[in-house]
């Protein structure tokens, strides 16, 4: 009926400035998908472009994924199961082989990775100034004991990269109400459901009407304390 039942965005792993695609997707047997693509600058390389196969749930929860490729270019055309529960990706490479778009096939096996818990609501203030920096915190646990990086949707379009600490700082610029959300992601790429949010505002200042100012300052010695309070908003 083409009702919209729940859409994903996969951010390129450093990021979300960096370009990122995904070619090709099948559905799992044991329920979800697989996807096969490329990412710009995977660190610490900062390649032009690397194989990003990616495993999810039936609702788009990265359940893991796997980033191969060299310095160079690297692209995928066409992705199959295998029978053992592995996977098969056909595509090309610049980084390996003569240099110049060589035919690539690259098998890779399956493994369960359980996803991060939720982190907690962001802690931090929630209101503040504009051009002012602000500092939240968040944590979670791994159900593997795997270390995990966090995130941040700071509610402006606007998205941290991948941090390895659970604490971060952003500065506002414009006066507006903001909803503060945070993802863990550990070592396989297995993402976390987002926070809840926390609301934050920078609220607009009241406009003061310019002619009682302009009086107080003609009339300095009329109600002095309001008018320097007047003066200093």
């Amino acid at each position: 009926m083409g009702n919209l039942e729940w859409d994903k965005l996969f951010i390129t792993p450093i990021g979300k400035k960096n370009f990122a695609v995904h070619h090709h997707i099948l559905k799992h047997s044991d329920g979800g998908f697989v996807l096969t693509g490329v990412t710009n600058g995977v660190k610490p390389v900062y390649s032009v472009g690397d194989l990003w196969f990616t495993r999810v749930d039936d609702f788009g929860h990265v359940l893991w994924e796997k980033i191969i490729g060299g310095e160079k270019y690297e692209s995928t055309y066409r992705l199959d199961i295998t029978d053992d529960g592995g996977y098969i990706i056909a595509g090309s490479t610049k980084s390996y082989g003569l240099g110049n778009f060589d035919a690539w096939l690259v098998k890779i096996t399956d493994f369960e990775n359980q996803r991060p818990n939720k982190p907690t609501k962001p802690s931090g203030p929630n209101k503040g100034k504009p051009d002012t920096e602000y500092t939240f915190t968040t944590s979670t646990t791994d159900p593997d004991g795997d270390q995990v990086t966090y995130m941040w949707d700071w509610g402006d379009v606007n998205y941290s990269e991948w941090l390895n600490t659970a604490e971060a700082s952003y500065t506002w610029t414009e006066e507006d109400n903001y909803n503060i959300r945070v993802i863990a992601k550990d070592i396989n790429g297995g993402e976390s459901d987002w926070s809840d949010p926390l609301p934050f505002s920078t609220p607009k200042n009241k406009a003061i009407n310019r002619s009682i100012i302009n009086f107080l300052q003609q009339h300095p010695n009329l109600f002095p304390l309001l008018r320097q309070l007047l003066i200093k908003l």
